[in-house]
């Protein structure tokens, strides 16, 4: 991104358009947009990187973080540059 200051947009991955609260039961439910797009990335990231056995871990982090950590850090990592490069798609439009 050139301007450092602006913002990665992190739009809901199910939005929907629910604007006020109902009751469901005796439950008040508040509307929702559910998890975010940068959750969402990471989620089928951090599944893909857990299941191959090939997976290469830094060894200098195994110290510091176990195979969990390192997946969800890596994971939301890439997560992001996709969030990135989505908006640098829709801005060249």
């Amino acid at each position: 991104m050139s301007d450092s200051n602006k913002q990665t947009p992190n739009p809901p991955a199910y939005p929907n358009n629910i604007d006020n609260e109902r009751y469901i039961g005796k439950d008040l439910v508040k509307p929702s947009q559910g998890m975010s797009l940068r959750d969402y990335f990471a989620a089928h990231i951090a599944s893909g990187l857990a299941s191959n056995p090939d997976y290469m871990l830094k060894p200098n982090m195994e110290e510091t973080y176990p195979k969990g950590k390192q997946i969800a850090i890596r994971a939301y990592k890439v997560a992001d540059k996709m969030l990135e490069q989505r908006m640098y798609e829709q801005e060249e439009k």
